[in-house]
Order: structure tokens, then sequence, then C-alpha cells
């Protein structure tokens, strides 16, 4: 499992998925993974209303939310500028949930965030402003 993380384990910081909605959905226009990350819950929910997905209660003011299509997220490590999401590919399935973001540099604003099955695959990345 961890050929795909690059570094010895023990060099990422492990981050709690705080798990707010999940369940079976269908969408057409997404059938590959995908992933959202927002700091701004305006934002967020106008992304739910879009989708056609539960919203959530407000978030910590140190939390980032994220919405992830056919993915559940099961561990997150960060190192360096790269957060990576480790869970299981699932057809038509959305998971909303939150992580803080203590751990990430201040000064820094663009952060990657790469999806990643048990067995290494990589199933989809994005570059965020936080």
């Amino acid at each position: 499992m961890v050929d795909f993380l690059k570094n010895p384990l023990v060099q990422y910081i492990p981050i709690r998925v705080s798990n707010s909605s999940e369940g079976f959905w269908q969408n057409p226009l997404y059938n590959d993974s995908e992933i959202f990350v927002y700091k701004d819950l305006e934002d967020l929910s106008a992304t739910l209303s879009q989708l056609r997905l539960p919203q959530i209660n407000p978030l910590p003011e140190d939390n980032l939310a994220i919405v992830a299509l056919n993915f559940k997220a099961e561990r997150i490590y960060y190192r360096f500028l790269t957060v990576k999401l480790i869970g299981q590919k699932k057809k038509d399935y959305y998971h909303i949930f939150s992580i803080t973001n203590k751990y990430f540099p201040k000064r820094i604003r663009l952060l990657h965030f790469t999806l990643f099955t048990q067995a290494g695959e990589k199933l989809a990345w994005k570059n965020i402003k936080i």
C-alpha cells in the first residue's frame, strides 16, 4: 500500500477524516472519481445544490470541506504541499467530509490533492488554492 507514497510512512502526517455525509448518488456527468475542496461554506453549499447532494452543517473555522464523487476516503496523509486521500473507488457514490487545515503552511496557498485506491491507482488530482 505505501509504495505510491514515495517516502516512508513516518514522514507523512495522518489527517483525520470527519464524515459529514455519504451515500449512493447518480449523476451521468460524473462517471469518474472527482474531488472538490472548499474553505468557504457558501461555495460548498452552491456546489452541493448543483450536484443535488445534501447540505451539511457549518464547519469549524480551521477545517476544509471535501466532496469526493465516486470515491470513499478512508485515510489521508499530508507531506509538504501534497495531500493524499486513500480509499475505495465506488461508482455512483459521494462522500462529504472535512479535514483540519492546521498542518498546512499559512503562507502557501496552493496544495496538491490526489485520490488513490488502496492498491495505489491514481484516480483524480487537483491543485487547490486554500
